[in-house]
């Protein structure tokens, strides 16, 4: 995956979900794909990760999203919504969850 150079897009999700200081990064993947189609995309706040995965195999494309600690194969949560922008507004509004409830360093 490369990293996603959008300055808009990070500035919506990070006045949306309230990361602040806490950062966001955002990731999308360099595979090739349709103009109009997103592109599987990784959002990463402190420690923590959510893949989006569109899935085109159907008439009409789910999007699957998963949560994990940054190194650790455990899911700690995942979902499937009708469109790209319920998957980042879901994986973006867990992320915030633990951002939240994680202890802060310094």
């Amino acid at each position: 995956m490369r990293e996603f150079k959008s300055n808009h897009i990070r500035f919506a999700l990070e006045h949306a979900f309230g990361f602040g200081e806490r950062g966001l990064r955002l990731v999308a993947a360099a595979a090739s794909r349709k103009a109009n189609n997103p592109p599987n995309t990784r959002l990463e706040v402190g420690g923590y990760i959510a893949d989006i995965l569109v899935d085109r195999r159907h008439p009409s494309a789910i999007c699957h999203w998963i949560v994990q600690k940054v190194g650790s194969a455990e899911i700690l949560q995942w979902g499937q919504e009708t469109t790209f922008d319920e998957a980042i507004a879901a994986a973006g509004g867990y992320l915030r969850d633990l951002a939240q409830k994680a202890p802060k360093l310094g």
